[in-house]
């Protein structure tokens, strides 16, 4: 699965998924495997500065893209 998440929490996300949305699909279809894509500056530097925000194999996941 590919869901687009491209910004940190959001109180009403416009035009592309937040990531308390993004992470609520995948967890309704339950995937196989996910990749987030179209991840923007500002998610980026939320989960710096929130880094247990992902589940582990999210963070996991992004300790090797990094």
């Amino acid at each position: 699965m590919l869901p687009d998440c491209s910004e940190p929490p959001q109180p009403e996300p416009c035009n592309h998924n937040d990531l308390p949305r993004a992470l609520a699909i995948v967890a309704r279809l339950r995937p196989a495997e996910t990749v987030p894509t179209h991840i923007g500056h500002n998610l980026d530097a939320w989960l710096m500065r929130h880094p247990t925000a992902l589940p582990a194999r999210g963070q996991a996941l992004r300790a090797r893209a990094a």
